[in-house]
């Protein structure tokens, strides 16, 4: 539980941070990696724009949740995907928010970076102890080693569980980012209401995140018995 402490308290500070962060700092990345109008096509049956690029995108990293388990170094490869996901994104945020009150823009700055630091913790393993990706490296070798072709294996042990759950923490960090750059790019504005309600619902993603990677693991902890001892 110290640990969700600690990683909340350092994404609050940094979210803090790269809210205060000045407009002709973080303009560049709208030039860099916001993207412009490429990959965004009409849909003339429906009267609709649809973003190629960001549909892509997730279903990549849908993709990458499903077999990051046969990728070696697969955690230093998603974060740096992470942090790319997320330049993009800071990038169309500083785009929409480039006519907002430094309040109202330090606002929108703040929650979507709070999604980021969560995303990336949740993601990583660091609520949990990093004891999902552990799991993922334990399932490689025993699938080399033929252990999984074992008639029990999948009923008595935990690990394949702890696979999926990884992939579960990989892909809603992802998908959250990728949602949201995909809304600004076709709807010039943050994915809600106002800004309540849009902090709201980033509040509740973080909460949602934080619970995925810390409760899912207790739960898998209780229902296969696992009592972890310090060494």
């Amino acid at each position: 539980m110290i640990n969700i402490v600690i990683y909340s308290a350092v994404s609050i500070l940094c979210s803090i941070g790269i809210a205060l962060l000045p407009s002709p700092f973080l303009k560049p990345l709208t030039d860099w990696f916001s993207l412009g109008t490429k990959g965004i096509r009409q849909i003339r049956r429906r009267r609709d724009q649809t973003d190629t690029i960001a549909n892509a995108c997730l279903a990549a990293s849908l993709f990458f949740s499903l077999i990051f388990w046969l990728i070696p170094g697969h955690f230093v490869i998603y974060g740096i995907l992470f942090l790319l996901s997320f330049l993009c994104l800071l990038g169309q945020t500083q785009r929409i928010s480039e006519k907002m009150t430094p309040a109202y823009r330090g606002a929108v700055l703040f929650f979507i970076s709070l999604m980021f630091f969560f995303g990336l913790f949740c993601a990583l393993g660091c609520f949990n102890d990093f004891v999902t990706w552990k799991a993922a490296t334990q399932f490689s070798q025993d699938l080399f080693s033929r252990e999984v072709f074992h008639i029990f294996y999948f009923l008595h042990n935990y690990v394949p569980m702890m696979v999926i759950l990884q992939g579960l923490c990989y892909l809603l960090p992802m998908y959250c980012l990728w949602a949201q750059f995909k809304y600004m790019r076709l709807e010039n504005t943050y994915k809600g209401r106002n800004i309540g309600l849009f902090a709201i619902k980033i509040i509740w993603l973080c909460l949602v995140m934080t619970g995925l990677s810390y409760g899912g693991v207790e739960i898998l902890n209780w229902a296969y018995y696992i009592h972890y001892v310090e060494v």
